[in-house]
């Protein structure tokens, strides 16, 4: 350590001078008093003021160095805990903010998401609700376009069935016969054409009957297909034929899908 009292010494300081003519004047009065007394040396008189002088002043330096040195760890020490507070309330204000940005965040993204959701679906039920729309309309127009085609081949199934329910109960041309006479004997006399393997079994019928002979004539058409008769009146033809009815029956099922 650079010591003070060093610096002091090498300038060589008189710091007693007063006292030391304050001794003179006493001593000079005491010379004319009484006996010449001894006087002490003024150079160690003065080394040993200036001594103590030194040691008082590095005490007290020494102590305002150790006060100063308080203080500063002091004003450091509070300092660091008054940034560290700073710092901590920082961090702790950051944080809220990024917690209540998140939060915003979150609700503003889940309440677009919802919306988001909610225009798709809305657009999904307006998709299907058109798409339902253009398949029934699909399904009309097959229907409607296949519907002639479906109903010829209803009418074909139903021939195949009519020839052979007549291939195997013969009997069925009586009722076909019956029919065909009732729509046509109001017009006057009949001519009832029917194939050469019906014209005894409807002869023998009609005798049965006591159906008038003159009123109903049977002739034989191998044109006809047999199980049916055609009924000719002066007033027009009544078809009792399979396949005329079934033509019949094409024509007004053609007609309905047709109108409808």
């Amino acid at each position: 350590m650079f010591r003070l009292s060093k610096v002091i010494k090498a300038t060589n300081l008189v710091v007693t001078l007063p006292r030391l003519i304050e001794w003179e004047q006493k001593c000079g009065e005491k010379e004319k008093r009484g006996p010449e007394l001894e006087i002490p040396d003024p150079e160690a008189f003065n080394a040993e003021a200036a001594e103590a002088i030194i040691a008082e002043t590095e005490e007290m330096v020494h102590q305002l160095l150790n006060e100063a040195r308080v203080q500063a760890e002091k004003i450091i020490s509070d300092a660091k805990a008054e940034a560290q507070a700073i710092l901590r309330e920082a961090r702790e204000k950051i944080d809220g903010l990024k917690k209540e940005a998140e939060k915003t965040g979150y609700e503003a993204g889940f309440t677009a998401g919802r919306q988001a959701l909610a225009e798709e679906w809305e657009k999904f039920n307006a998709f299907k609700e058109s798409e339902r729309a253009a398949l029934e309309e699909e399904r009309r127009r097959l229907i409607q376009q296949a519907e002639p085609e479906l109903i010829q081949l209803a009418v074909n199934i139903a021939r195949q069935i009519i020839h052979a329910e007549l291939k195997l109960a013969p009997d069925q041309i009586a009722s076909i016969a019956r029919a065909t006479l009732a729509k046509a004997l109001a017009d006057g006399d009949v001519t009832l054409k029917v194939h050469s393997s019906d014209y005894e079994y409807i002869g023998d019928l009609l005798e049965k009957n006591g159906q008038n002979r003159a009123v109903v004539r049977v002739e034989i058409d191998n044109s006809i297909e047999n199980g049916g008769c055609l009924a000719e009146t002066p007033y027009g033809v009544v078809d009792g034929t399979v396949e005329g009815q079934l033509q019949a029956a094409l024509s007004d099922l053609l007609e309905v899908s047709q109108g409808g």
